[in-house]
Order: structure tokens, then sequence, then C-alpha cells
């Protein structure tokens, strides 16, 4: 899987702390993020993806991309096979969000 990441340039920096895109066969049927202060655009190119947040059941399929605001518990995506075709946003953090030894927010 290729990963690519860029810093815009001025003004948008003070804004977007990373540009990036992911392409390519996923390593990993899944992969666990932690709760971050910041927000995350995805947009999706590829095969529909999922995602289950903290120890939720259900997980939520995105066949176009999501948007998720500050998250306050970790978040487990999850692919098919099929090449991911990722162009992410990660927008600058807002602070540090304390969590717990399960990363859950406290």
């Amino acid at each position: 899987m290729e990963y690519v990441s860029r810093v815009p340039r001025p003004p948008l920096d003070g804004l977007i702390d990373d540009l990036y895109y992911l392409e390519g066969a996923p390593p990993y049927a899944r992969l666990t993020l932690p709760p971050m202060p910041s927000a995350l655009l995805i947009v999706n190119l590829g095969a529909p993806f999922r995602i289950r947040a903290g120890t939720d059941i259900e997980t939520a399929e995105y066949a176009d991309g999501c948007v998720v605001t500050m998250p306050t518990r970790a978040l487990e995506f999850g692919s098919t096979p099929d090449p991911v075709r990722w162009r992410a946003l990660q927008a600058v953090g807002a602070g540090a969000v304390p969590t717990d030894a399960r990363g859950r927010a406290v």
C-alpha cells in the first residue's frame, strides 16, 4: 500500500495538518486509530470500507467517504481485499484528548 503525505502551504497550514492518500492492497483487514483531537475527512475512490467505534458490535459502511469529527474513542477501519483508494485531510488539532487505558475519552 502506498501512503503519500503532504503538508499544505500557508495559509492552509494553519487549518490542515496533513493531506494524504492511501492507495493499493491493504496490508491488514482492519486498522485501529486512537482518539484524536482533530477532524478527519476521507474521500473514498475505491471499494466501500467499514468503521466500528470503540467496542460497538455494529459497523457502518461508507462507499463515498466520511467526516470523523473529534473522535473520543478508538475507531476500527475495515476494508475488503480490494485495493484501497482514499484521499484524506486531517484538520489541525484542538488540543489533547485525555483517555483511559481502554482508549475512551475521560
